[in-house]
């Protein structure tokens, strides 16, 4: 965030104190660069959590992030649900402030969650048979597919790309990668693969904007 403050001081040139505020609050607080939203969401998600979690509240934590992320849906791919209904002003309201709502309140925090409350359930997972599992997502893409075809030629906000379906086949990769976690890669430092997709994740997206800015610099 403090890589990307520079940009953001720049790029709001000739702007009033109040306006530059509020693009650092969107750029930097609530809806960092591209992907880099995921890291400030984890952190408040992980936060939140930790509340439930301490207090062994998981099912009311779990309770509660599914119907944070209905709320999340409705600012993304089911925003048409809304139309003509009072919701839709507040909304509206909502994403003119936070920009999206894919945030750490109300996506990152269920998903969180919903990871959190299987992985109290390894024990029982175990006793799962795999063929099970691999029936169960299967499944759940065909409900995806059949989901996104239903919704396709409707109203969204943001940029369409939260489901409910999602949330499923998430939980069912997670369950799988418990259910086989003895699973080792061989022959492959997973620990180098690791550190270079981190590094690629955390530079991306500051690398290409100010790659433009400094083209943008020559073309002046």
């Amino acid at each position: 965030m403090l890589v990307s403050l520079p940009y953001v001081i720049i790029t709001t040139k000739g702007s009033s104190i109040f306006e530059i505020i509020l693009k650092i609050l969107k750029d930097v607080v609530f809806y960092p660069w591209g992907a880099l939203w995921f890291i400030l969401a984890l952190m408040v998600a992980i936060v939140l959590e930790y509340a439930f979690f301490k207090n062994k509240r998981l099912k009311l934590a779990l309770f509660i992030g599914i119907f944070l992320y209905c709320v999340c849906l409705l600012g993304n791919s089911y925003y048409f649900i809304l139309e003509g209904t009072p919701m839709k002003n507040i909304m509206d309201v909502y994403i003119q402030i936070f920009e999206t709502t894919r945030n750490g309140f109300l996506e990152a925090f269920p998903i969180f969650t919903v990871g959190v409350y299987i992985a109290s359930k390894e024990k029982s997972i175990e006793k799962i048979k795999t063929s099970k599992i691999l029936i169960s997502f299967c499944i759940a893409i065909l409900i995806l597919i059949y989901e996104v075809t239903f919704i396709r030629n409707q109203n969204y906000r943001d940029d369409h790309s939260l489901f409910f379906s999602t949330i499923i086949i998430v939980s069912l990769l997670l369950t799988m990668c418990i259910k086989c976690k003895r699973l080792k890669p061989l022959g492959i430092n997973t620990n180098i693969l690791r550190n270079l997709s981190t590094s690629i994740y955390f530079m991306h997206s500051p690398i290409i904007h100010y790659a433009e800015l400094f083209g943008l610099y020559l073309g002046n």
